[in-house]
């Protein structure tokens, strides 16, 4: 697949989180990184990190319907990391990962 496509594929990806991530009340934030950001190839997977502030029954109801829904959209395997709020901090994992783009 060319460049092109897989910019489509990215802003699209980037529309339908940004259009759909009201629906999932239980996150705290919501970033999108890994090759769907990486301009120079065709992205294998959609990679995400889902912050949440308090485990429930609601965040794991919710975690397995968003990711549902976006592999029904995209068809692309979907690949999540769940940290609270405190893990975040403590594992710097945004300074890690150093490219992302923040949906919530």
């Amino acid at each position: 697949m060319n460049l092109s496509k897989a910019s489509n594929l990215r802003d699209n990806i980037i529309d339908y989180l940004n259009d759909n991530y009201k629906n999932f009340q239980s996150f705290e934030s919501i970033y999108l990184f890994g090759s769907v950001l990486d301009k120079q190839r065709y992205p294998t997977d959609i990679d995400i990190l889902i912050v949440y502030s308090f485990y429930s029954n609601l965040l794991l109801d919710d975690v397995d319907k968003f990711r549902f829904n976006l592999q029904n959209k995209f068809k692309m395997s979907i690949d999540l990391t769940i940290l609270s709020v405190d893990e975040l901090k403590d594992t710097n994992f945004l300074k890690r990962i150093k490219k992302y783009y923040q949906i919530k």
